[in-house]
C-alpha cells in the first residue's frame, strides 16, 4: 500500500514539473538593422516584420539590445516608437506594447543603447502585455509619432528581443511526461507480476 502512495506522489509530482517547465517564458529576435521609419503607424514604407508565436502565446514585455538609430529631416529623435502589436495591423489597436528609447527633442544620433520596456520610463511607454491572436503572428514595427516631410529616421543596428510565453506545452515536455508515466506504469505492472508469482 505505501509503495502506490509514493508512486502516485511521484506521478503528480512528475505532472507538475512538466506543467511548470511547459509555462517557461521564451523569446524571439527581431535585427532592426536598416529599418526606416517614414511617417506615422501606419505608413507602408516604415520598417516592420511579423512574427510567429503561436495562437494564445502572452506577450509580456521586450527588451532593445545595441539601438542605434539616426532621426532626420527634422524629425526629433522623441518620436522615433519601437511597436509590438497583437496580430496584424489594424486587428487589434488595443494589444500593444509601444516604448519611445529616446528622450532628446532634437534630430540626431541615438545609442547604441539598452533597454526594456516593462522598466521603461512610464511618459515614454504604453500598452499591456497582451495575448497573441488566432493566426499566432504579431507585428513588429517603428514608427515617428510626427510626420515631418521624408524619411524620419534609419535604424543603425540593434535586436529587439520580445518576450513570451507559450500558450501550449513544447512537444519536448509532452514527450517528457509520457515517457515518465509510462516507466511509472511499467514499474506498477512489474510489481504486480512479481506479488502475482
Amino acid at each position: 500500500m505505501a509503495y502506490k502512495q509514493k508512486l502516485a506522489r511521484l506521478a503528480a509530482a512528475a505532472v507538475l514539473a512538466t506543467a511548470g517547465a511547459a509555462a517557461h517564458a521564451d523569446f524571439v529576435e527581431v535585427n532592426l538593422a536598416g529599418w526606416e521609419v517614414w511617417g506615422g503607424l501606419f505608413n507602408l514604407n516604415n520598417g516592420g516584420t511579423h512574427v510567429y508565436l503561436g495562437a494564445g502565446a502572452e506577450v509580456t514585455d521586450y527588451e532593445y539590445v545595441n539601438l542605434s538609430f539616426s532621426a532626420q529631416n527634422g524629425s526629433w529623435r522623441s518620436e522615433f516608437v519601437l511597436t509590438v502589436s497583437h496580430d496584424v495591423p489594424n486587428m487589434n489597436l488595443d494589444a500593444y506594447l509601444d516604448y519611445r528609447p529616446a528622450s532628446q527633442n532634437s534630430q540626431g544620433n541615438f545609442g547604441p543603447a539598452s533597454g526594456f520596456w516593462s522598466t521603461g520610463v512610464a511618459s515614454r511607454k504604453d500598452g499591456a502585455p497582451f495575448l497573441v491572436g488566432e493566426s499566432g503572428m504579431i507585428w513588429v514595427t517603428t514608427w515617428d509619432t510626427y510626420d515631418d516631410a521624408g524619411r524620419d529616421a534609419i535604424v543603425n543596428s540593434g535586436l529587439l528581443r520580445i518576450h513570451f510565453t507559450p500558450a501550449i506545452p513544447e512537444p519536448a515536455s509532452v514527450a517528457l511526461l509520457a515517457l515518465g508515466l509510462g516507466t511509472i506504469g511499467l514499474a506498477v505492472r512489474r510489481r504486480r507480476q512479481k506479488a502475482e508469482a
